[in-house]
């Protein structure tokens, strides 16, 4: 699967550059920055935390992670589903977020803060 190199999203084979960055794809996942500062809490087991079908929302937490300084991996569905989702109500086109086991806590406490409990 082609990945963007600037914002890492996963795309289906048939898209050769990246709507959001305008930047051409390419055969691996970008790889994390070698610098200095490296965050510790980075490294441990990816673990998949939340899942929405809301670009928006997904995005939105995406954002404020990232600003809390917490690494997100964001992978969309694959297949029909993610070819059809937009047309297809009730198919399976999820934006499924992964951050490491380390960061899951204070993901957890961002995601209350930006999308609310999911009992709302």
């Amino acid at each position: 699967m082609p990945y963007c190199p600037k914002c890492g999203y996963e795309y289906n084979q048939n898209v050769e550059k990246c709507p959001d960055c305008d930047e051409q794809l390419v055969d691996s996942p970008p790889l994390p920055d070698d610098s200095d500062e490296s965050n510790d809490a980075d490294e441990g087991e990816l673990v998949l935390f939340y899942a929405t079908p809301d670009m928006v929302q997904m995005e939105m937490l995406k954002g404020a992670l990232e600003n809390e300084d917490i690494t997100v991996l964001v992978k969309r569905g694959t297949g029909v589903h993610a070819q059809f989702g937009a047309l297809l109500p009730g198919s399976h086109n999820l934006f499924k977020m992964w951050v490491t086991d380390k960061n899951l806590q204070k993901a957890l406490e961002i995601k209350e803060q930006v999308i609310g409990s999911e009992e709302e």
